[in-house]
């Protein structure tokens, strides 16, 4: 009897608990529909206006570019806010979304920042690599090849040292210049 006492006061407090989880604090935010559509319209408009600013309107310089992604991004935070709900979501959830959107713009920047600093280099140094691979030549601005001044690669250094091509594995030790293999 005593077995079954515990066991029947052990259901009562699981199903206590399982009751009070239920009905936490923590209530979910059903956003009405007008403002969903409100929203809609919003982001619909935004859209007219991006395709209107990238047809008819002429800024200088990347003007156009850095309008089109202030737009992006303000409908971007419209999307995030209202149909992803976090603006009536715990703050962390926005925090771990800004971090992650913060670190992807972080990289690309880099990237682009990369590939635009390529032109200050001239074109000499940044010359078409040609077909060889480890004959490190380069076709300047002339059309001409010339060696980069990085110098050979390892075959072809070792090709023009005489060492490439020995049929003695332990050629290396025979050579004052070379110590003996490292054992593997």
């Amino acid at each position: 009897m005593a077995t079954h006492n515990k066991i029947l006061e052990e259901t009562r407090l699981h199903e206590m608990l399982a009751s009070e989880e239920a009905h936490s604090e923590e209530h979910h935010h059903v956003t009405p529909f007008w403002t969903m559509f409100w929203v809609f319209v919003l982001l619909l408009g935004l859209t007219v206006f991006t395709v209107y600013t990238a047809k008819y309107v002429y800024l200088p310089g990347h003007g156009n570019l850095i309008l089109a992604l202030v737009i992006a991004s303000v409908k971007a935070i419209l999307v995030a806010a209202f149909f992803m709900h976090l603006k009536y979501d715990k703050g962390m959830n926005s925090v771990v979304v800004f971090v992650t959107v913060f670190a992807l713009v972080l990289f690309l920047g880099l990237t682009l920042i990369d590939l635009k600093s390529r032109a200050l280099v001239t074109r000499v140094e940044a010359g078409e690599i040609v077909e060889g691979g480890d004959k490190h030549y380069i076709r300047n601005s002339e059309g001409k090849l010339e060696r980069t001044t990085s110098g050979l690669g390892v075959t072809a250094k070792a090709k023009q040292d005489g060492h490439a091509d020995h049929a003695n594995p332990d050629g290396h030790s025979a050579d004052p210049a070379h110590s003996a293999p490292a054992p593997h």
